[in-house]
């Protein structure tokens, strides 16, 4: 299971405080214990922001009492996405608002980005999927 830390930092900040194994997470939302969970390890993720593309150490807890893993992942990060949401927002703004096409979105970025090498197919991607949810989005902000 993956938990996003909603602690607004600056990514350097970020960085520093999980270089120095800081970061603990509390309670399973399995099993309802309530304790510190055990630190479990961690896995290197490759992260593309609008003007960076860097490497970050995510952190893994386990549970003691039922053994569920959790992965603890920065809040400017997508579960399962390279791209961080400022760019899948920065996409979607440039494809509704700007009316721009997909080819154009990913020049721009590599313009920003030398090193974010981002499709067309994935801006097709993100396109779809926020459509695909767009009554949930709309629901959201409805109340």
């Amino acid at each position: 299971m993956i938990s996003i830390d909603n602690i607004s930092e600056n990514i350097t900040n970020l960085l520093f405080l999980e270089e120095k194994n800081i970061r603990h997470l509390y309670g399973c939302s399995n099993c309802g214990y309530k304790g510190m969970l055990h630190h479990h390890g961690h896995y290197n993720r490759n992260v593309i922001t609008l003007t960076q593309h860097f490497m970050i150490s995510i952190q893994r807890f386990k549970c003691p009492h039922c053994g569920k893993t959790y992965s603890l992942i920065p809040f400017f990060l997508i579960p399962y996405y390279i791209y961080t949401f400022d760019v899948v927002v920065f996409c979607l703004y440039c494809i509704f608002n700007l009316q721009k096409r997909s080819n154009y979105v990913c020049s721009i970025l590599h313009d920003c980005n030398t090193k974010c090498y981002i499709s067309i197919q994935s801006i097709s991607f993100f396109k779809a999927r926020f459509l695909s949810k767009i009554n949930l989005i709309n629901s959201f902000f409805c109340h």
